[in-house]
């Protein structure tokens, strides 16, 4: 099967050389490596252009798009140039392990079930030095799946009510296969769903969404990566709202994919998507009023829509007493 690698970049001038490098070092390598630059404004083309150059790598192109439209729209247009039958997407400023592509292709060659591979990570600082990663249930995927922790080197099976509740995933530990394109481009959502949770959401439908506990990238955590932040960030009350008006913009826009394709989706997805809108509109503004009452209604009301996980909503009563 032919491997693609896909990333999308944007003034990433700082780190993408280290990423290049590990992928260039790949024990397996990829057959083609698709870059799209999103209109940096510093000299991250030309750094590509020069390594492509420097070590004649005939087999990867650089795309450049006219006007910034953001990191939603740079993977799916990487993801557009894309010919191979399994694709791993890359962000600009990680580290892969040299035998990420390697282990992650073998086991999706393996198991034709698999339609997304997700991997575990490690989290590395601007320095690449290795931090303590956060193992809460909603932040990551290193070894956490909700609230069911992953044995180490166990691959899982994720259902989709895992999926639709949130991602598991950041998309820089995906590969997909190519059967998964057709979906994801008629997903009529206007680009607002970020392309990783829409991918493994698309996967779960078809029972083929999987997680692996094997680190396979060096995740790195910076002031200006456009997902991720500081570990003692995540317990900020804006940190929480600004996620939390992410994930309702993505419940509206699955919501309006859902009305539109009953057929397709069922009319019991589009009900309920509208109780999650409810569930992120209630913590957002419990969070903005700074009530405490209204953060444990917020939770009761999760309790009912979402399970166990919604009582988590009672950590943000830890965001509005930390000043």
């Amino acid at each position: 099967m032919k491997v693609s690698v896909v990333m999308s970049t944007y003034n990433g001038e700082k780190y993408i050389m280290e990423q290049l490098d590990s992928l260039r070092k790949q024990s397996k390598q990829a057959d083609e490596v698709i870059l799209y630059d999103d209109a940096s404004t510093d000299n991250t083309v030309t750094v590509i252009q020069t390594y492509l150059k420097k070590y004649d790598l005939k087999s990867w192109r650089l795309y450049c798009g006219e006007e910034n439209k953001g990191y939603i729209s740079g993977f799916s247009q990487a993801l557009r140039y894309a010919t191979g039958e399994v694709i791993f997407l890359a962000d600009q400023d990680d580290i892969w392990e040299v035998n990420k592509i390697r282990d992650m292709y073998q086991l999706m060659k393996t198991h034709s079930r698999i339609l997304a591979l997700n991997s575990s990570f490690t989290i590395v600082d601007e320095f690449g030095v290795k931090r303590d990663a956060r193992k809460v249930p909603f932040s990551s995927n290193n070894g956490w799946m909700l609230f069911k922790l992953v044995k180490k080197e166990k691959v899982a099976f994720v259902p989709e009510k895992y999926i639709f509740k949130n991602n598991i995933s950041p998309g820089c530990t995906m590969a997909i296969r190519r059967k998964l394109l057709a979906d994801f481009f008629s997903f009529d959502d206007g680009e607002k769903i970020p392309h990783d949770w829409k991918l493994n959401f698309l996967a779960a439908k078809s029972n083929g969404c999987f997680f692996w506990n094997r680190s396979l990238t060096k995740y790195r955590i910076h002031q200006t990566n456009a997902i991720g932040a500081e570990v003692n960030q995540v317990l900020t009350k804006q940190y929480r709202i600004h996620t939390y008006e992410i994930r309702l913009n993505g419940y509206n826009a699955y919501s309006e994919v859902f009305f539109k394709q009953k057929e397709k989706f069922g009319y019991q997805s589009y009900l309920k998507c509208e109780q999650y809108k409810k569930f992120y509109k209630k913590r957002i503004n419990a969070l903005e009023e700074e009530k405490i009452g209204s953060i444990v209604c917020a939770a009761i009301y999760g309790l009912f829509v979402v399970g166990l996980e919604g009582l988590t909503t009672l950590m943000d009563i830890g965001s509005i007493l930390r000043k």
